[in-house]
């Protein structure tokens, strides 16, 4: 039985990895996995965060198969016990969340679940979904007035990282936590954005009933932009259920990654295009809207984006260098539109080497 609630940091073999990847993205046959340690591919797609992602395409595979397959089988027992545990946590997290959001909107705030939490709200075979926190938007006049609901309501301002005041005036999001369980609010989705692009957003939200509560969850578009946006932030680091969230969408909706054109005009190119460049690069084909800026993402600095971004889903090691000095350089070039990643990478080999020599005097 594979028990992850903190799952092990190990060395899987490249082939399980190439197969994790292949099995979400859809290139990877049932004939190529079942040569695999059903074992060893559970305990990876745990670490790599993609159980409940994983369980939905080998249902798939299994549907599509002429007979049963027994490692198909052995596979989904191990993963539907860890997304029921999964699902027991989200319900807690869940339950906590509802009863702030019909705090605030007995306030008056209007509350967007944004993320995974809108995603399993959608999506009901995501409830073994791995999730560590929930994701709200409000409008930013009412972001100190939800605070202040969340604070009557028993949460404080989580600052193991960053002060009340450097989330208010620094960033973008202020992240509250009551009895160990994080809500963050969110006021935008990046501190870059075209003028009016937050209005934009809540125009084409939808409301929801979220078993009693009323809430909004974003467009379809802005779903999906919000995930690009979202493993960009993290560098792609571990962001393969990222990519699982995008593919299950764009495979529930013909169609909708053609429409997304309107929605990433109004966010930084490199933060909305960069992960179309990884995702072609490992199978899904980009939608025609993408394609013209991805030919200027081309050459050395888009092998090196999807060599980085194949390496990230795993939180492997490159070449010795400390894994926040290629992030760091990711994340800087993410957000130029002009510079190199070749140069950043360099920059950052450049600062790994100059700390090491001044550690050994």
């Amino acid at each position: 039985m594979v028990d992850a609630k903190k799952p092990p940091r190990k060395n899987f073999s490249p082939e399980a990895k190439r197969l994790l990847i292949g099995i979400l993205f859809g290139t990877a046959t049932l004939d190529e996995l079942e040569k695999m340690d059903p074992t060893e591919m559970a305990v990876l797609a745990v670490f790599a965060r993609v159980e409940a992602h994983l369980l939905w395409r080998l249902g798939q595979l299994q549907a599509d198969a002429e007979k049963p397959s027994p490692f198909v089988q052995k596979l989904q027992g191990f993963l539907k016990v860890r997304c029921l545990q999964n699902a027991a946590q989200n319900l807690r997290m869940d339950t906590m969340a509802r009863e702030a959001c019909r705090q605030m909107a007995a306030a008056g705030i209007k509350v967007m679940l944004i993320k995974g939490s809108a995603l399993r709200a959608r999506y009901p075979e995501l409830a073994g979904r791995p999730q560590g926190d929930t994701d709200i938007l409000v409008p930013a006049q009412d972001v100190e007035k939800a605070e202040a609901v969340l604070v009557a309501d028993g949460y404080i301002v989580d600052e193991k990282e960053f002060t009340r005041e450097e989330y208010l005036t620094q960033h973008f999001d202020l992240r509250m936590i009551k009895n160990g369980i994080p809500l963050e609010i969110h006021w935008t989705m990046s501190n870059r954005c075209a003028e009016g692009a937050v209005e934009r957003t809540w125009a084409r939200a939808e409301q929801i009933n979220w078993q009693g509560v009323p809430v909004w969850v974003p467009g379809l578009e802005d779903g999906v932009v919000f995930t690009q946006i979202h493993m960009c932030r993290h560098y792609f680091d571990r962001s393969l259920k990222w990519y699982g969230d995008l593919l299950l969408e764009l495979e529930k909706w013909p169609g909708l990654d053609e429409r997304l054109e309107e929605v990433r005009r109004d966010w930084p190119p490199r933060m909305v295009y960069a992960p179309v460049k990884v995702g072609a690069d490992w199978g899904r084909a980009a939608d025609s809207g993408a394609v013209a800026y991805l030919e200027k993402m081309g050459g050395l600095d888009g092998r090196l984006l999807s060599w980085y971004a194949g390496s990230a889903f795993f939180d492997d090691t490159y070449w010795g260098l400390r894994q926040w000095r290629f992030s760091g350089a990711v994340l800087q070039w993410i957000y130029e539109d002009s510079s190199s990643l070749a140069g950043h990478f360099v920059r950052g080999f450049w600062k790994q080497f100059r700390d090491k020599a001044k550690l050994s005097s």
